[in-house]
């Protein structure tokens, strides 16, 4: 039985490695325990899973221990448990003549219900040891090296508790809400100019601890298709002391990343646009996004009754995508050249409660009094800003019919 269950799951992730073995499986079926070992994945079939841009390339990713367990007889209250020893990622930037990462097709999964096996798999927990990131590309080379991760199912306050009630299941509206929150004991950046600069400077390096990542996802019920999430990672205290050097160097470095960007970004719009021009067929009838015009973003509805489950379901509701940073103080120091103390000079910049809060697929002119800190400024902006949209639609009364495709990008800084 444990042979034919171990060549069920080579089968299966055999895709998605390069070396998966029977020598590299251990496997204890009644304990519900296992491992890999020396594993390397698959780079094409993980750039395809990860939905990673272009410009970005998977050079290698290793992980020499996996280990999970699984409490079989008590699925429903405990999570499957998984964890990585050390992962080791290469990624490069690439210009648009160079070759990106082969396209892999995946297998199509069967849209079904949201069931026991999907709670299941929502409330697997990773641990893992450490990762080390290296990134590379003409102009720079950067380290990011991550220690003791955590991901853990919660309930809504961010607190471990039963897997009952890391979810909110709302059969009236077809929708599941979950949580979970990833846990970061220290991060270190290092990254070093290549290209840019006139000699070489001091790597740049950055140092945080303590950081988490609150994780927010909604599912569709009837399909278990995602239907929007929200993302916030919160950051402790940061020090960050920069030289003259350093700080070009910073520049630099932005600047290598967006000039790759923005290649890449003009190479794949004029690929698309060849590839329109010879099939003669647009996407813009196949978007799947389908909204309600009148109240896209409906917090809750008027006739709401007064079960708890009902009240739970909408004070937790996430009702589009986000993406928020928030951190408690940024002390930046930037020091001048040290050839002469007379003529070298210290600047100290102190950033408390810094939040960032970005929304990449806003309906234009709808409400925002959903948004996190939504206050009076914010009301103000939207009055000219319907506005200006109720004159565009207007001026080109042709378009009225795409007003529900008309989406806006909004950062919010604060």
């Amino acid at each position: 039985m444990a042979s034919l269950i171990k060549s069920q799951i080579i089968k299966n992730l055999a895709r998605y490695t390069k070396n998966l073995s029977a020598d590299n499986v251990n496997l204890s079926l009644f304990k519900g325990e296992g491992e890999f070992l020396n594993l390397q994945l698959d780079e094409n079939v993980l750039h395809s899973v990860l939905h990673m841009p272009q410009w970005l390339r998977i050079e290698k990713v290793t992980c020499n221990r996996v280990s999970w367990k699984i409490p079989w007889t008590k699925l429903k209250t405990e999570a499957i448990a998984i964890k990585f020893d050390a992962i080791y990622v290469e990624i490069s930037a690439i210009g648009p003549n160079d070759k990106p990462n082969s396209s892999v097709q995946l297998a199509n999964t069967t849209s079904t219900k949201y069931g026991f096996i999907d709670k299941v798999i929502d409330s697997i927990c990773f641990s893992i040891n450490s990762v080390d990131i290296k990134f590379g590309s003409p102009g720079f080379q950067a380290l990011l090296h991550a220690s003791r991760i955590q991901l853990r199912s919660t309930n809504p306050l961010w607190q471990v508790a039963d897997l009952r009630s890391t979810r909110i299941v709302h059969d009236k509206s077809d929708q599941v809400i979950f949580f979970k929150e990833v846990l970061l004991s220290a991060i270190k950046l290092e990254a070093s100019v290549t290209a840019g600069c006139e000699d070489k400077p001091t790597p740049l390096r950055l140092i945080t601890s303590h950081s988490s990542l609150k994780i927010t996802v909604k599912k569709r019920i009837s399909d278990s298709g995602i239907i929007c999430g929200k993302l916030e990672l919160v950051l402790d205290d940061i020090l960050w002391v920069l030289s003259e050097k350093q700080l070009k160097a910073s520049v630099a470095f932005v600047k290598s990343v967006v000039d790759i960007m923005r290649q890449s970004h003009e190479h794949t719009r004029n690929t698309t646009k060849d590839d329109k021009q010879t099939t003669g067929s647009t996407n813009s009838e196949k978007n799947p996004m389908k909204y309600d015009l009148e109240t896209p973003y409906a917090q809750s509805p008027v006739n709401m009754s007064d079960k708890p489950i009902d009240r739970l379901f909408w004070r937790y509701n996430v009702l589009e995508t986000s993406f928020h940073i928030v951190t408690s103080r940024i002390d930046f120091h930037f020091c001048g050249g040290l050839q002469s103390r007379r003529d070298s000079s210290t600047m100290q910049v102190l950033l408390d409660r810094l939040s960032l809060d970005y929304y990449p697929e806003h309906i234009a002119g709808a409400t925002r009094q959903h948004w996190q800190k939504h206050d009076n400024i914010s009301l103000s902006r939207s009055t000219w800003s319907h506005q200006l949209l109720t004159s565009f639609f207007d001026n080109n009364p042709h378009l009225n019919g795409y007003k529900k495709f008309l989406f806006e990008g909004a950062l919010l800084m604060r």
